[in-house]
């Protein structure tokens, strides 16, 4: 009979330092769906990859934001190393809401060019898709009819969908970058009627509501942007070009 013995089998310690049940940091990552909780990491582990091409701009981060303060995070981000190759724009604005965890997978591909390439894809296959603009437009007006604009589209864009803003090019006409001006159209100046804005995060509903008071405005969790003072809110989509020449 032998009496080696077998080597104790040693426990992989975890690499995520997710929060497990009892430990007080739970509350940490109530932003992040259940099944993901395993999966989380501390942010400050967490670092944007200095050579992401896709570039993230106020619009797109306010999207971004808008959409994880409303549903938390219900997919991870993808990282190497601690180095984040699908979701930095979702690092970012995570790190300016304050949370302290994400919910990440790991690239597990040796070859650090071959997650170059993955990054790449992952962000143009998403620009490859295409928008079925009927059923986008049923979906936009169920949603609208609620109350809910905050959905990513600019008013241009809902009036797009909604209208026959784009008609064919005819002679006089210019089409530059899928819009159309008359070349009879008089110039005119458009003023910047955004102002400037600023981001306001909220640790608990008591601080919005306090904040609320502060301005003297009502404010709900749903709420994304507000005007201040209070201002009147111009819809282009409520709105047409009428030819004064003829009647209507």
């Amino acid at each position: 009979m032998s009496t080696e013995q077998t080597p104790a089998r040693r426990k992989r310690a975890s690499t995520t330092n997710a929060p497990e049940p009892g430990d007080a940091r739970l509350k940490s990552v109530e932003h992040i769906t259940e099944d993901l909780r395993p999966l989380a990491r501390p942010i400050t582990s967490l670092a944007r990859d200095p050579r992401n091409a896709r570039h993230h701009g106020v619009r797109n981060l306010d999207s971004i934001r808008s959409s994880l303060l409303e549903h938390g995070q219900v997919k991870p981000i993808v990282v190497r190393d601690g180095i984040v190759i699908a979701g930095n724009g979702t690092l970012e604005c995570a790190t300016q809401i304050g949370w302290e965890f994400l919910a990440v997978v790991e690239y597990r591909g040796a070859d650090e060019k071959k997650a170059g390439r993955f990054a790449v894809q992952d962000n143009r296959s998403a620009e490859l898709a295409e928008w079925n603009d009927d059923v986008l437009r049923g979906l936009l007006d169920e949603y609208r009819a609620e109350g809910d604009d905050d959905l990513g589209f600019s008013a241009i864009e809902f009036d797009r969908l909604f209208t026959d803003l784009a008609p064919p090019v005819e002679d006089g006409a210019s089409d530059v970058d899928g819009e159309w001006a008359s070349a009879s159209m008089p110039e005119f100046d458009q003023p910047n009627a955004m102002g400037s804005r600023v981001v306001v995060n909220f640790k608990t509903d008591e601080d919005r509501a306090a904040f609320a008071k502060l301005l003297g405005q009502p404010m709900t969790a749903k709420t994304r942007s507000m005007w201040f003072p209070p201002a009147e809110i111009y819809r282009l989509s409520e709105e047409a070009y009428v030819d004064e020449d003829k009647p209507t």
